[in-house]
């Protein structure tokens, strides 16, 4: 995906850093990218502040009319001792593509998601933020309950900056009379994620998880993505789904860094970012967010040729760090069609079906991956520890989850 010139994204390494340079450059728009909101409690206690807050608050996105200008700028801020890191603000993919529409449901088989497991009653009420182009809020297939409340159906598709401050860092509201959804992409993953077992079309690995809609497509770009993410944070979604990603280059060797930034953060208060690995046919060190460590990053896995075994997907990314999940020819819910389901393929559905399993999790374990002292950020490892997988030739990493085995054998954590 290609970078966005004009625009470049900065951490300093102290606020009054960043005041300097808005006084030193006035022609340039420096804006701060995060805002952390405060609890009554947090200011009555005059809570300081973490280091993965600070440095929220110490990234700017720096835009310029000037395309020849930000090269150069590019360069001295590099060198610059006060910076922590400089980017290209850069735009990220969804990674799916669709196939032929003929509908197989063998994923179920694959991963071990047995009927006795798809009813149940959930302990905990787990919310899983599906970062993407939006969610159809009427379908048939998703609970309604999930989006009564507009803090779990924002937009982030237009941030607004007014005196060098985001004036919309909890995104838009999404009306209710309104589509919630660009495209079918946001909707065929929350299927997988969290589909009513209602016997209509198919069932979600976590069909008793609440939702919330965080709409960043279409031309989602890095500090789109942030924001978002850090939305979903201070709302207390506990599983974040990131269905996308974009490559490394050598023009944009920092990429990433203010998403890690955000990453980082959700990391130290316990939640599970889950993201997709990518389609490229590559090495995930290549990509982000899917190289971070605080994430668990999904490779998808093709329909087995014959029973029990299982391979990789020809484009999936790979890596020894990578679980996998069915991601070729999944059938799941369409966006403004109550009447069929949409057949895709890519990790962005590899990475549904482990945000449906880590919510399932979640839900009976609440106490997974919670940091164990301030500062102690293990959750993706944590997680990781206890996922059941199966093997899968060609690779994959780990291999692929196994739910049953999974969500039998989790340990009780006090």
């Amino acid at each position: 995906m290609k970078s966005i010139e004009n625009r470049l994204i900065v951490r300093f390494n102290e606020s009054r850093s960043i005041a300097g340079f808005r006084e030193r450059n006035p022609y340039l728009e420096v804006n701060k990218l995060h805002h952390i909101e405060q609890t009554e409690e947090d200011a009555f206690a005059k809570r300081s502040l973490t280091p993965e807050e600070q440095n929220l608050l110490n990234t700017v996105v720096i835009t310029s009319g000037d395309m020849e200008y930000l090269p150069n700028l590019y360069e001295q801020l590099s060198r610059n001792p006060a910076v922590d890191y400089v980017q290209f603000d850069q735009e990220y993919e969804l990674f799916a593509k669709i196939p032929p529409q003929k509908i197989n449901d063998w994923w179920f088989t694959a991963i071990n998601y047995k009927k006795d497991l798809m009813s149940y009653v959930p302990v905990n009420s787990i919310r899983v933020a599906v970062i993407d182009t939006g969610i159809d809020h009427a379908h048939i297939d998703l609970d309604p309950a999930s989006f009564v409340n507009p803090n779990h159906r924002r937009d982030f598709t237009n941030l607004l900056w007014l005196n060098g401050v985001l004036t919309n860092p909890t995104g838009d509201a999404i009306p209710a009379s309104q589509n919630g959804y660009s495209k079918s992409h946001g909707t065929h993953v929350a299927g997988i994620i969290a589909a009513l077992y209602n016997k209509t079309h198919t069932v979600g690995i976590a069909n008793m998880a609440p939702l919330m809609n965080l709409r960043a497509y279409p031309n989602a770009n890095e500090s789109i993505l942030s924001v978002a993410l850090n939305y979903a944070i201070q709302k207390n979604a506990r599983v974040i789904n990131a269905s996308w990603g974009t490559k490394i280059t050598p023009s944009n060797p920092q990429v990433g860094s203010a998403l890690k930034d955000v990453i980082d953060y959700a990391c130290s208060k316990g939640i599970v970012v889950i993201c997709a690995a990518g389609d490229n046919k590559a090495d995930v060190k290549d990509y982000v967010p899917a190289c971070f460590n605080n994430v668990i990053a999904v490779g998808s896995v093709d329909k087995p040729l014959q029973k029990n075994v299982f391979i990789k997907a020809e484009t999936s990314n790979d890596g020894q760090k990578v679980i996998s999940a069915p991601g070729v020819k999944i059938a799941s819910l369409t966006a403004g069609d109550n009447n069929h389901m949409l057949v895709d393929s890519g990790t962005s559905m590899s990475a549904a079906f482990l945000s449906g399993l880590v919510a399932r999790m979640l839900d009976k374990e609440p106490n997974l991956g919670k940091p164990s002292a301030p500062g102690a950020c293990n959750v993706a490892a944590d997680i990781l520890r206890y996922i059941r997988t199966r093997p899968v030739q060609g690779s994959v990493g780990m291999g692929m989850i196994d739910v049953e085995a999974t969500l039998k054998n989790l340990p009780h954590i006090p």
